[in-house]
């Protein structure tokens, strides 16, 4: 197998596995925005509300979290471009 096949293949794994990251970090996106509305339709103190804003908390880590992991894929994958 010749190295550009090698790096077109490659390139071509690490563009799904962006589009996967970024498919994860839509869903975290969308499930703090779900912790939110509770925060906001329960009574502030009460056992309800505070474990809503833990899931605001982790749901936006983690999104953040596969931010970071997509613009490094995404580095890789212009990196690749220049090797090809």
């Amino acid at each position: 197998m010749s190295k550009a096949t090698i790096t077109k293949e490659l390139q071509h794994k690490l563009n799904n596995a962006a589009d996967s990251v970024s498919l994860r970090q839509s869903c975290f996106d969308d499930l703090s925005a779900i912790f939110y509305a509770i925060t906001q339709a329960v009574e502030t103190g009460t056992q309800e509300h505070k474990l809503a804003k833990v899931g605001c908390y982790l749901t936006d880590d983690w999104a953040n979290l596969c931010e970071c992991s997509n613009d490094a894929i995404k580095t890789a994958i212009e990196a690749l471009k220049g090797e090809a």
